[in-house]
């Protein structure tokens, strides 16, 4: 009988010590859950938004006069523009090519270098020069630079793009935070026709020193895709200065071949000769 009744017992031990563990990790398992649902989990779309939000006031306040001064800056100085452009098709076969160098001064430029292959399809370049003439380098970034507020920082066109960081990054010497701002997909391209920007952004003082900017132009007759990237230089006197320009453009016109055309301006300086003023 008292064997029988020890067997009993321990029977009754071993469940308990079965249902006390089984209680035990079923509590871990809750407070467990409970911390894990304190902690920062998968963004959900209020601070998605708010992300975006504190993003876009960043991009409304920034300074975009630097680019514009840079280049208004370049008839004090002494230095070198190289200059190439290149023409292909559809596939990405080479058409065309040219290749420039330009002593520059505040008295003008003199073409000391050129070589060519094929001939380019200047008609559709109005951003291009070709010979000894000396390009364009900046009046066109008015429209994008000139405003106090570009189009995609400003509030009323807040509803068709989208705003984020990304990797910071080094540009031109400098520690620079990176933006992203991206036209939503239905935003009209005749209303909205910048699609896709990068602002680099200096760190030491917000000055934008770097500009990726595509844009899409749907014309009557043919369509058109660009992108312009630019990048500044903090000069020795604390002014910046163009540093690299370069345009890429897509032309698609009806009935006829696709044109790329891509245009780069180096900028190389002697700041020992720079003109005072």
């Amino acid at each position: 009988m008292y064997h029988g009744q020890a067997k009993t017992i321990t029977r009754i031990a071993r469940v308990t010590m079965v249902s006390g563990a089984a209680i035990v990790m079923t509590l871990v398992m809750m407070i467990s859950a409970g911390c894990r649902a304190d902690r920062p989990g998968r963004p959900t779309p209020e601070s998605d938004f708010t992300r975006e939000t504190a993003v876009f006031a960043t991009v409304a306040s920034l300074d975009y006069g630097a680019a514009a001064a840079a280049y208004g800056s370049l008839d004090s100085l002494f230095y070198r523009l190289r200059t190439t452009t290149t023409e292909r098709d559809e596939a990405g076969q080479m058409l065309a090519s040219e290749a420039r160098t330009f002593a520059m001064s505040p008295q003008g430029g003199i073409l000391e270098d050129m070589s060519t292959e094929g001939t380019l399809s200047t008609g559709f370049m109005t951003f291009a020069t070709s010979g000894d003439s000396i390009p364009d380098q900046g009046q066109d970034l008015a429209e994008l630079w000139a405003p106090v507020q570009p189009a995609f920082a400003s509030v009323r066109n807040r509803e068709y793009y989208r705003y984020s960081g990304a990797a910071d990054t080094m540009l031109a010497g400098e520690s620079c935070e990176v933006y992203l701002i991206e036209a939503v997909e239905d935003a009209p391209a005749e209303k909205i026709p910048i699609r896709r920007v990068r602002l680099v952004v200096a760190r030491s003082d917000s000055a934008v020193i770097g500009i990726e900017l595509s844009r899409r132009d749907d014309a009557l007759v043919y369509e058109e895709s660009s992108t312009v990237e630019v990048v500044l230089l903090r000069g020795d006197m604390g002014r910046f200065v163009p540093l690299k320009r370069k345009i890429d453009v897509t032309v698609r016109p009806p009935l006829r071949r696709t044109h790329r055309f891509t245009t780069t301006q180096e900028y190389v300086y002697d700041f020992a000769d720079e003109v005072p003023g």
